[in-house]
């Protein structure tokens, strides 16, 4: 009997004791590291993006003088991107033609590490002026595109001249997204 009490009694006070307090979860920050402070154990990604480029570019002459139209083509150094070298990064290239026009090609390359897919976020801009030198800005126009992994698209577009004359550059860029 007394050990039934005894039993009893214990039970009891184990069931009006509280309940130890639940152990919180660690809570996790995020952590935003460089490319170069990579651990060995996280996954390389790396696309190779190539760019080849041809701008078509009309000088418009005031009458009695013929317009004149000039094809530059450019096959830019491929651009390695990724976790080694940076998601982002920008290309620059221009043309000068006639003495009085230059056309300048921004490009942004951002990958997306999720499905290997290139944004390319350009800007083409359109000087026209008494030198190729000129600061003169008659044209802009902004756009992008978005390339696959392991495929290439082409990015078409016309940036005019929009303060004088009919200048016109017109853009033909294909982009290879390359393993």
């Amino acid at each position: 009997m007394k050990l039934s009490l005894l039993l009893l009694g214990l039970l009891t006070a184990i069931q009006a004791s509280p309940a130890p307090a639940p152990v919180p979860a660690p809570v996790s920050a995020i952590e935003f590291r460089s490319p170069t402070d990579l651990s060995a154990r996280e996954k390389v990604v790396s696309r190779t993006i190539n760019l080849s480029s041809t701008l078509v570019i009309r000088d418009d002459e005031p009458w009695p003088v013929n317009h004149r139209t000039y094809t530059r083509t450019h096959t830019l150094a491929p651009v390695i991107i990724g976790t080694k070298t940076g998601y982002t990064q920008k290309v620059t290239y221009e043309a000068r033609v006639g003495g009085e026009i230059r056309v300048e090609v921004h490009l942004t390359l951002t990958l997306r590490p999720s499905d290997l897919s290139v944004l390319v976020n350009y800007q083409m801009l359109l000087f026209e002026g008494t030198s190729t030198s000129t600061k003169d800005l008659d044209g802009k126009i902004e756009g992008s595109r978005r390339v696959f992994k392991n495929t290439d698209g082409m990015i078409k577009n016309t940036v005019h001249n929009t303060d004088e004359g009919g200048d016109r550059a017109g853009l033909e860029l294909k982009v290879v997204n390359a393993p």
